[in-house]
């Protein structure tokens, strides 16, 4: 397997269990480096110290199969449960956060993506999107607010739509149409 050319880190709210779950193995199978789970505002599952520590050995075991599973020989990094204001220690080249309130087009994910940045850190909230405040948080901490599209989508979906947007960037950038 070849080395991934772009190294992506998911910041990702935590979601009810059953998606989340989920939502480890898609990311995983679609190419992410690391994940970093965070409680924010309207995060319906709140951890404490012992139940997190299960869910991380849980959430690493769904990881590790996973990449058995898609044939990965690279492992995602799961970091601990952290909150927003510890975002910014995943920064990346480009940093970004999904937001369903973005409405410029200019401020869209593809326009973003293609500057062909060579690591992306991007967030996505909970169900129930981010608050105002947080996502003026995560601006002020250097995340471009950006636009999945005119759909509102579940966070476990916004997950695969980006990392699948930087697979199609990534690997496509340099096609040329044949007439």
């Amino acid at each position: 397997m070849e080395p991934r050319l772009v190294d992506v880190t998911l910041c990702a709210a935590l979601i009810k269990s059953d998606r989340f779950e989920w939502m480890l193995q898609k990311a995983c199978e679609l190419g992410v480096s690391r994940i970093v789970p965070f409680v924010s505002r309207y995060s319906i599952i709140q951890l404490d110290d012992k139940k997190a520590l299960k869910k991380m050995e849980r959430w690493n075991s769904i990881l590790m199969a996973a990449c058995r599973q898609c044939n990965r020989s690279d492992k995602v990094e799961l970091l601990p449960v952290t909150t927003i204001d510890n975002l910014a220690e995943y920064k990346s080249r480009c940093n970004l956060v999904a937001y369903e309130k973005e409405d410029e087009p200019s401020r869209h994910l593809a326009n973003f993506l293609q500057k062909n940045p060579s690591s992306v850190t991007f967030c996505v909230g909970p169900e129930g999107g981010f608050t105002p405040a947080e996502i003026e948080r995560l601006n002020e901490q250097g995340f471009a607010s950006c636009s999945l599209g005119n759909d509102i989508l579940r966070a476990e979906t916004a997950v695969c739509y980006v990392l699948s947007c930087i697979e199609y960037q990534t690997h496509c950038q340099n096609w040329e149409v044949e007439s």
